[in-house]
C-alpha cells in the first residue's frame, strides 16, 4: 500500500479593499436636497435596500458569467451588530475582524458606499461589484440612512467561504475544504488533490496526521476506521484452546485464504480502492491494508485489543500490518506473509525493527503519534505516545468528553 501523506495549507487570505467612494460637494448637496423633498430618507427601508444591493451585485455576476452570492446571514449579523456598536474601525480592522471571526473565508473583499440617493447607491454597487472575484461564494449586506452624511451609504463583504469538510463531497468533485486540526484546534483550508483514492490529512501547524480517507468498492470516500464492520467468518475453535493459540490460528487462516495482490500506482484514476473484511474474504485477495483489516476486524470481533497499522517498512515503502496487545505483550502480525510461523509467536521487539507506523486504526477511531519526528521505539499502546481522535465530525477524545458533559 502506498498511502498519501497530504500537508495542507495554511489558510490564506487575499484581501481586496475598496474605499469610499468621493463625489463632488455641490451634487452631494443637490441630491440631498431632492432626496429630502421626496422624503426618501424617511422611507428608507434597509432591508429592501440591502435586497436591491444583492439584486445588483447577482446581475453584475450574472454578466461577467460568474456565479451568484449567496447570502450569509451570520456574517451580516455580526457585522450589524459592529456597526450599531460603532466598532466598525478602518477596512483593514474589518477585514482583520472577519478573518478572526470567520476563519473558513479565505479570500475577502470589503467596501464601504455613500451616495446622496439610493439610486446612486445601487449604481454604485453594481459598478464595485465587477471586482470581485470569480471564485467568491457569499456576501453580508448592511444598508442605513445617514442624512447628516448626505444620504445613505452600505457595507458590503463578500469573500470566498469553503465548506465544511466532509469526506462525502470528496466524490461529488469539490477539493477545497475548511477544517479545524482536531490536535491543536487551528483552522485551515484543505485542498485535496483530483484522483487521490488514499488520502491522510496532516496539520500544516503541529506536523501530525489526525484523519485518514480512503475510497471503497463503490467509489465513497470514508474514514478508514468505517472499513471496520464487526465482521467474522463462521469459525469454530478448540475447546479450553489458549488466546495466543487462537490469535495465532486466526492469523494462519488469513494468510493462507487471502491471496495479496498489489494496488496500483498513485495519482491513477483506477487506484486502489480498500475492502471490508466481508468483501475480501468474498474476493479471496486483497492488499496489506485490506488482509490487514480483515485480520484485525476478526480478531476484535473475538474479542482481542487489535489494530491495523499504517506506515513504512524499510526500503518497501507504504504498508500496513495488524497489532495485537495480549496478555502484557505485543504481537505484530503481517497478514501478507505466506510463511507463517505459528511456532514462535511474532513479538514486536523480534520482528518489528524495520516498522515503522505513522498511525493505528481500529472501529474506535484514529490513532496518531503525539511526537511523529521521535525516534520509534516499538511502543503502540502508551496514551503518552498515541492520542485517539474520533472521526465525524472530527474530534479528539478530550473534546469529546467535554462536550459530552455539557
Amino acid at each position: 500500500m502506498k498511502p498519501i501523506y497530504l500537508s495542507l495549507s495554511f489558510l490564506g487570505t487575499l484581501v481586496v479593499a475598496s474605499a469610499s467612494f468621493n463625489f463632488k460637494w455641490l451634487t452631494d448637496s443637490q441630491h440631498w436636497m431632492h432626496s429630502v423633498i421626496s422624503n426618501e430618507a424617511g422611507s428608507f427601508n434597509g432591508r429592501e435596500v440591502e435586497g436591491r444591493i444583492a439584486t445588483q451585485l447577482f446581475s453584475a455576476r450574472h454578466v461577467a458569467d460568474q456565479k451568484p452570492l449567496k447570502p450569509d446571514p451570520e456574517l451580516r449579523e455580526w457585522l450589524n451588530q459592529r456597526i450599531e456598536k460603532g466598532t466598525m474601525g478602518d477596512l483593514n480592522t474589518l477585514i482583520a475582524s472577519v478573518q478572526m471571526q470567520f476563519p473558513n473565508y479565505v479570500r475577502l473583499a470589503v467596501c464601504t458606499l455613500q451616495s446622496p440617493s439610493v439610486e446612486d447607491l445601487l449604481q454604485k454597487a453594481f459598478e464595485w461589484s465587477n471586482q470581485t472575484e470569480k471564485c467568491f461564494t457569499h456576501q453580508a449586506i448592511i444598508a442605513s440612512a445617514k442624512a447628516v452624511r448626505l444620504g445613505f451609504e452600505c457595507v458590503i463583504v463578500t469573500g470566498q467561504r469553503l465548506r465544511d469538510f466532509q469526506p462525502s463531497e470528496l466524490a461529488h468533485g469539490y477539493d477545497n475544504f475548511y477544517i479545524m486540526c482536531p490536535l491543536c484546534r487551528r483552522g485551515q483550508a484543505c485542498e485535496v488533490p483530483p484522483l487521490m483514492r488514499s488520502v491522510s490529512l496532516e496539520c500544516p501547524h503541529c506536523r501530525r496526521p489526525y484523519a485518514m480517507l480512503a475510497v471503497d468498492t463503490k467509489g465513497r470516500y470514508r474514514h478508514v476506521n468505517e472499513f471496520f464492520t464487526g465482521y467474522a467468518p463462521p469459525a469454530r475453535f478448540p475447546a479450553g484452546i489458549s488466546r495466543l493459540n487462537e490469535m495465532l490460528i486466526i492469523w494462519n487462516s488469513v494468510v493462507q485464504s487471502i491471496r495479496y495482490v498489489l494496488d496500483t500506482a498513485d495519482g491513477n484514476e483506477k487506484n486502489d480502492a480498500w475492502q471490508t473484511a466481508a468483501e475480501t474474504r468474498k474476493l479471496g485477495s486483497g492488499d496489506c491494508e485490506d488482509s490487514s483489516i480483515y485480520l484485525a476486524d476478526w480478531l476484535i470481533a473475538r474479542g482481542f485489543d487489535a489494530r491495523v497499522a499504517v506506515g513504512h517498512y524499510a526500503e518497501r515503502g507504504g504498508h500496513a500490518w495488524v497489532i495485537v496487545q495480549l496478555e502484557g505483550s505485543t504481537y505484530l502480525l503481517e497478514s501478507t506473509n505466506p510463511d507463517v510461523n505459528t511456532s514462535r509467536p511474532p513479538l514486536v521487539e523480534d520482528v518489528g525493527s524495520r516498522h515503522v507506523p505513522d498511525c493505528t486504526i481500529d472501529r474506535e477511531g484514529f490513532y496518531t503519534r503525539r511526537n511523529p519526528s521521535a525516534p520509534w521505539d516499538g511502543d503502540y499502546w502508551s496514551q503518552a505516545k498515541w492520542q485517539r481522535v474520533i472521526p465525524n465530525p472530527i474530534k479528539t477524545v478530550a473534546s469529546a468528553a467535554s462536550e459530552k458533559g455539557k
